[in-house]
């Protein structure tokens, strides 16, 4: 059985999360919209329309969080994995907890009327994919090989 000293040292290198990049571009967004005002939706359609978003992505996030428990692994990208998981959302796309966070992002967005920050959404996603993904998927291929070659080979990254 691994210890958490055995793959301490053995992470992706992320030294940045998503979550902290999907943070700094929707705050561009809020500090945008202060100067440049767009025209104003009605609440309750704002909420209509992105409360669902938000509920499915919490839903999701939730899911992936049990089984990063469930399989005694890290939530976290800057930590090593002991275990790969191909269950639960995992069996869509190899990033449901960035998908969810993305959906989340825009939930948040139109339930606060801040529609500048979809404007940073792209950017911070890119950032995302090369960064932070990009590194999380060269240490899961060497951390677990041909296991994770082939999960690749079903599971798109996306969806």
């Amino acid at each position: 059985m691994e210890t958490e000293e055995s793959i301490g040292d053995d992470h992706p290198g992320v030294s940045v999360p998503a979550p902290v990049l999907l943070a700094i571009a929707f705050s561009l967004g809020v500090l945008l919209q202060h100067f440049m005002r767009t025209a104003p939706v009605p609440r309750p359609l704002r909420i209509l329309v992105g409360f669902p978003f938000q509920l499915g992505a919490m839903v999701t996030n939730v899911w992936a969080a049990l089984l990063f428990w469930r399989f005694k692994t890290s939530f976290i990208p800057n930590r090593g994995s002991r275990n790969l998981i191909i269950r639960g959302p995992f069996r869509f796309t190899r990033n449901p907890v960035y998908i969810a966070l993305t959906v989340l992002y825009i939930g948040m967005a139109l339930c606060t009327g801040y529609l500048w920050s979809l404007l940073f959404l792209p950017p911070a996603l890119i950032l995302i994919r090369y960064y932070v993904i990009g590194r999380e998927e060269e240490y899961l291929e060497r951390r677990f090989g041909e296991a994770y070659r082939e999960y690749k080979t079903q599971v798109r990254r996306w969806v």
